[in-house]
């Protein structure tokens, strides 16, 4: 009995002197305030986590966009050709046409009939290989080279490095204008010869069109179609008259306007 009640004292002692580690521990916790440094060092670190990822999905989105349009850019085109070799035909087939008339639609026809066929094999690989284009500067060429086949033209770069650091929506928007520009002067006023230039640097690219022995001089007003591709881009459009029968289009748009995406 009397080891019994000095064991109790001693317990008791202990208990009323110092708390439980456990006790002193939990009460520690309470006590702890997380550490600001800590706190923003998290969050950086998951930013810099977080961005990519989101970098990539904007990325796929845009490509996919550019994809879909392009893709319904040269359907568009396919189409016109179509519709025009059909035009041509009933025209070759009229009595009253020349033997002369009847060899310049037939030989139109076959030229509508080779941009056709080039245009369907590049859709072809388009969906096949499930990218907008690889290189703006082989799309340019490939495109202006279809178009301007049967008049006398120039193009030239400066400053390729810039132009393929282009975001690919900038990129797709100037190549877009470039050809809907080209395709409407052939059709409207069968130019002479085409000069086109185009320029890029840290801070600016722009692209420039003149144009040499129009038949029939555009109006100074730029068609709305063209100004709503520029402004899609942050672009800027100018049209100046240079001679009697010359035009000169100035396209220009700000190379480091866009941001991280």
């Amino acid at each position: 009995m009397f080891c019994f009640t000095v064991f109790a004292v001693e317990c008791w002692s202990l208990l009323t002197i110092s708390p439980s580690p456990i006790v002193a521990i939990a009460h520690n916790f309470e006590q702890t305030e997380p550490s600001k440094e800590l706190l923003i060092a998290s969050l950086l670190l998951f930013g810099l986590v977080l961005t990519p990822i989101i970098r990539k999905v904007f990325h796929l989105q845009k490509l996919a966009q550019i994809s879909k349009r392009f893709s319904e850019d040269l359907q568009e085109e396919i189409e016109t050709n179509l519709r025009t070799i059909s035009l041509l035909s009933d025209l070759a087939a009229e009595h009253h046409s020349t033997a002369e008339e009847k060899v310049a639609y037939m030989h139109r026809i076959q030229v509508l009939t080779a941009h056709s066929s080039r245009a369907m094999r590049h859709l072809a690989d388009l969906n096949n290989s499930k990218v907008a284009f690889g290189n703006l500067r082989n799309e340019i060429e490939r495109t202006t080279e279809r178009i301007l086949s049967q008049t006398h033209h120039n193009l030239s770069f400066q400053g390729e490095t810039y132009l393929n650091k282009l975001p690919a929506l900038a990129q797709m928007g100037l190549f877009l204008f470039l050809k809907e520009h080209l395709t409407n002067t052939i059709r409207q006023s069968s130019p002479s010869k085409i000069l086109i230039k185009i320029t890029c640097d840290a801070k600016e690219t722009t692209l420039t069109i003149s144009e040499e022995g129009l038949l029939d001089i555009p109006l100074s007003e730029i068609p709305h179609s063209l100004q709503h591709r520029a402004r899609l881009i942050g672009a800027k459009v100018t049209m100046q008259k240079e001679a009697k029968d010359e035009v000169s289009l100035m396209l220009k748009l700000p190379t480091n306007k866009w941001g991280v995406f």
